[in-house]
């Protein structure tokens, strides 16, 4: 209890010692003959930003991508929807919620990341209303359902893919914590590739519930005018990755295909961190999926 690594101590090859401080008491040191640092998707790159410049580069050697291509989910609020008939697709029992998303083929066809969309009932806004008046034949045959309970508005929102991007980064502060470790500077900026990459995915959709005369959708017009981003929340999914990335060589990430720090032989590091590309979907199955398989390897190595 009470024990926070503060750095990493190496020969030049292999890690010999982590540094603990502690609120109260000495400072003490762990050995092992193997180390996994599993900390986080910004203090895996801050321990070892930190423990690196006390090193004189001696334990990230290439140090090029440490820190970079972190990663977020942007989440926004798309636009709303008018459901109608019997669409071709059910909602889900919790909350009437259901996802959907573009195809690999659609992806590839419009140049885009992934994105998911989520659809959520609302009560009635009016928007019947304004989408008849853009599109009176199918305003007229919804308001005729209306009696049967068979139209609902729904809200949609969007997460989606991050481009990797080497200016979105994890820096030391100036400012250190209480104990003594130089705090976190993030740089994360979204670009007009997210703005493209939600638009294409909503233009999808709205096509979908056309062409299947489920629906329509109406879109909120900062993706429509790819202007600023709008100042509502939640705008991320706190899903941060990247920063230690997996790679095949030392000079593109820090980490081998077996999670295994390049030029360290006993230091590896689990968690989101190490992921070139973050899909569109919540990370914490694929942080699982690598954590057993980073364990599987050290039984077969340390046998």
């Amino acid at each position: 209890m009470d024990a926070n690594v503060t750095s990493l101590e190496t020969d030049g090859h292999r890690v010999s010692k982590v540094h603990i401080a502690r609120s109260e008491g000495k400072p003490v040191q762990l050995r092992a003959g193997t180390y996994v640092l599993a900390t986080g998707g910004i203090e895996n790159s801050r321990i070892l930003l930190w423990s690196n410049e006390l090193s004189n580069g001696q334990l990230i050697k290439e140090d090029s991508t440490l820190g970079k291509y972190w990663m977020e989910h942007p989440h926004y609020r798309i636009g709303e929807a008018i459901i109608t008939g019997n669409p071709p697709f059910t909602h889900s029992q919790n909350g009437g919620e259901v996802f959907f998303a573009p195809t690999q083929s659609a992806m590839l066809e419009d140049r885009s990341l992934n994105c998911g969309m989520k659809i959520a009932k609302q009560r009635s806004t009016g928007l019947l209303t304004e989408i008849s008046c853009v599109a009176p034949d199918f305003g007229r045959w919804a308001a005729s359902l209306v009696g049967k309970n068979l139209v609902c508005e729904a809200k949609m929102r969007g997460a989606w893919e991050q481009e990797p991007l080497e200016r979105n980064r994890i820096e030391l502060s100036s400012e250190v914590d209480r104990l003594g470790v130089p705090r976190v500077k993030l740089m994360w900026k979204k670009s007009r590739y997210d703005v493209q990459t939600a638009k294409k995915a909503a233009m999808r959709f709205g096509q979908f519930l056309a062409q299947t005369n489920a629906g329509r959708l109406r879109v909120d017009p900062w993706i429509l005018d790819e202007g600023a981003f709008p100042n509502d929340k939640p705008h991320s999914g706190h899903h941060h990755m990247g920063g230690t990335r997996m790679a095949a060589t030392p000079q593109d990430g820090i980490v081998d295909s077996n999670c295994k720090v390049f030029g360290q032989d006993n230091l590896y590091i689990a968690g989101s961190s190490v992921y070139p590309s973050a899909g569109c979907v919540n990370p914490t199955f694929t942080i699982v999926q690598l954590a057993l398989r980073l364990g599987e390897h050290l039984v077969q190595t340390n046998a």
